[in-house]
């Protein structure tokens, strides 16, 4: 960091060299917004109006934020979830609250341009209470519940309310959430059986499985299932044990050859796959637009720079239904217009699609392959003015885009 980094504000991790430099180098008169849960006194972020400039700290990924500058905090501020698992990672929840900031940005923007001018004030959305969760809520506000040791009740990475249940009653609370949010009833909805319109996330699983991993952890936090192809494989280790309560469910190209699926179902390298876009299209319009009654919208992560070329993307030979989803007009969905907007925008889908919205979230580096992409009907942009980007930036990495993505949609999806 530079002092250019203390004059509009700064985001530094937690460990102790950073913040020696931080505390020396910070701008004293910015307010500091520290962003944990299991903080007494902790605030949700959605009701928080971000300053024009402040110092953000982010901490370790298990430790969290220290002491110090939790009593040096003017702010604290946590992400809400609804899953089972204690806490999203550091980089998808950095990710939100400097999604928030530029949100706080953008409204004082449109605030100004209006003033005057008769306009109506803004409908802003917050975190929807829902009664029946009031406990699991209310956690997040207080510290952990520790033994006399000063160490967590629980060593699962879980929310403190689901502490000492057996792995069959946590995946009953994922069910009975998923129901309280969707229906307002804890009846109706039986783990893997039909949803009522929802978030899902899709994902390509080619080339890796970094990726995979986080985004079934922050796909727990809103409830959501997870479909993907490619590689069946999981990085466990990015998903914290979400995934042994998180709907996943693969979807294998229904068009390969025997020995292809035998050799897609073995393969751990970090080659490409099997690249069948005709079968991904049709298997994808079957199981989530035809059975699940969904449509599929792209993430853009802006990342257009990066993409290289799989072979998938310039094959002229493709059936008549991916070209013509390939050259149907894809609305744009700013995730950083008003809420009132953006809500209409889901009440639409609603109308349209019942089962719900699935996020097709591209690969690192890679646009997705083009029986996928034809199987979309819109495209989701976290900044949708070209004008808010910073000149030069390489895009978004995938865990966060969706993180941001899952976040504001779900928060206008309770509504």
């Amino acid at each position: 960091h530079d002092a250019a980094d203390a004059e509009a504000g700064s985001v530094v991790g937690a460990d102790p060299d950073s913040l020696a430099r931080f505390s020396r180098m910070r701008d004293e008169s910015l307010p500091t917004v520290v962003l944990e849960n299991f903080v007494d006194g902790a605030r949700p972020i959605e009701g928080f109006d971000f300053p024009a400039a402040c110092n953000v700290i982010a901490g370790h990924e298990n430790r969290g934020v220290s002491r110090e500058w939790l009593d040096r905090a003017d702010h604290v501020v946590f992400v809400p979830q609804y899953g089972t698992i204690s806490s999203m990672n550091v980089v998808s929840s950095s990710g939100i609250a400097l999604f928030h900031h530029h949100l706080a940005q953008r409204r004082r923007e449109r605030t100004e341009a209006a003033a005057g001018g008769g306009v109506e004030k803004e409908l802003v959305l917050e975190a929807k209470p829902i009664p029946a969760l009031e406990d699991y809520f209310d956690a997040f506000r207080k510290a952990l519940p520790k033994n006399a040791d000063g160490e967590r009740l629980d060593k699962r990475p879980i929310h403190p309310a689901l502490y000492a249940l057996e792995h069959e009653q946590i995946i009953e609370a994922h069910r009975r959430h998923r129901s309280l949010v969707l229906t307002g009833s804890d009846n109706g909805i039986t783990y893997g059986g039909e949803l009522p319109f929802h978030l899902a996330v899709l994902y390509e699983n080619r080339v890796d499985t970094r990726n995979l991993g986080g985004l079934v952890r922050n796909a727990n936090s809103y409830l959501c299932p997870v479909y993907y192809v490619g590689k069946r494989r999981i990085n466990k280790q990015g998903t914290v044990g979400s995934d042994h309560y998180t709907e996943l469910v693969h979807l294998p190209t229904a068009d390969l050859t025997a020995r292809e699926r035998h050799k897609l179902a073995l393969s751990q390298t970090h080659q490409h796959h099997v690249l069948d876009p005709e079968g991904d299209y049709r298997h994808v319009v079957r199981e989530l637009v035809e059975r699940r009654r969904m449509e599929v919208w792209e993430l853009s992560l802006d990342q257009e720079q990066l993409w290289e070329d799989d072979g998938s993307n310039d094959n002229n030979s493709f059936s008549d239904a991916i070209q013509e989803g390939l050259a149907r007009p894809k609305p744009t969905v700013a995730l950083d217009v008003e809420d009132g907007a953006l809500l209409q925008e889901i009440e639409a889908a609603r109308d349209r699609a019942p089962g719900g919205i699935a996020l097709l979230v591209p690969q690192e580096g890679m646009r997705p392959n083009a029986g996928l992409r034809a199987a979309c009907t819109r495209r989701v942009r976290v900044v949708g003015a070209p004008d808010g980007l910073v000149a030069g930036h390489r895009g978004l990495p995938s865990q966060v885009g969706a993180s941001i993505a899952l976040h504001r949609l779900f928060l206008v999806l309770l509504h």
